[in-house]
């Protein structure tokens, strides 16, 4: 088994529907999916971090490469996330906080929101 680690984070800004605003971008290499659950408080405190030194955040964009829904991350950070004040204070502003599972080739494979 090869193991999950976090490939890059870049905070970027972007412009949207609702006007301009600025993206925290994570980008997951989920290895093996049987240990993602134990890899998220990695994630969480990384994005944690990036919101701390990025405070005019208001997007959040995960992608994963690998064999880990979307739907199945949103669920293990939820559980990881629980009780975890800062995290949810950092999530709040949120304007939107995705997840997307896709390919090598740019398959996008699904889809979830944190927010919901």
């Amino acid at each position: 088994m090869g193991t999950n680690e976090i490939s890059h984070i870049d905070v970027v800004d972007m412009e949207g529907d609702d006007g301009p605003g600025v993206a925290i971008t994570l980008a997951l290499d989920i290895a093996d999916p049987a240990t993602a659950a134990e890899f998220l408080p990695e994630v969480i405190e990384a994005f944690k971090i990036e919101c701390h030194d990025t405070p005019r955040a208001s997007i959040l964009l995960i992608s994963i490469l690998g064999d880990l829904s979307a739907e199945e991350f949103v669920r293990l950070w939820r559980a990881a996330g629980e009780g975890d004040e800062p995290l949810a204070g950092y999530l709040a502003p949120m304007k939107h906080a995705d997840v997307i599972q896709g390919t090598a080739e740019g398959k996008l494979v699904s889809s979830a929101s944190l927010l919901h």
